[in-house]
């Protein structure tokens, strides 16, 4: 799934890379360490079910134009009960004509 892009950025060090380029297998097996990781109590059976959810999230997004996926997994142990929050950071790509000499009005108006 890996393209190559005229386009770099940085984003925070508590994201983790989605990895697009990477096998599947790699991918999910990564997710389940991270998740345990964050979340040690976490059974196998949730870490697979989350790891299988990114997966196929990753599948639809890249349909999408997303070039560029981060998962970040944080755990609060502030609470009582520790919570777990997750955020995702996305780039994506799309080609676009764009009219006239202006192209930074047009993109204005989209977002």
């Amino acid at each position: 799934m890996q393209e190559e892009s005229p386009i770099w950025f940085d984003v925070p060090e508590f994201f983790v890379p989605m990895g697009f380029g990477d096998e599947a297998e790699h991918r999910m097996s990564r997710m389940m360490e991270y998740i345990g990781l964050v979340n040690p109590q976490t059974t196998l059976e949730e870490r697979l079910r989350h790891a299988f959810i990114q997966e196929n999230l990753l599948k639809h997004i890249w349909d999408q134009g997303v070039r560029y996926g981060a998962t970040c997994l944080l755990r609060s142990d502030e609470d009582d009960v520790p919570r777990l929050t997750t955020a995702q950071f996305t780039a994506s790509l799309i080609l676009a004509d764009v009219p006239g000499n202006d192209p930074l009005s047009t993109l204005e108006k989209s977002l």
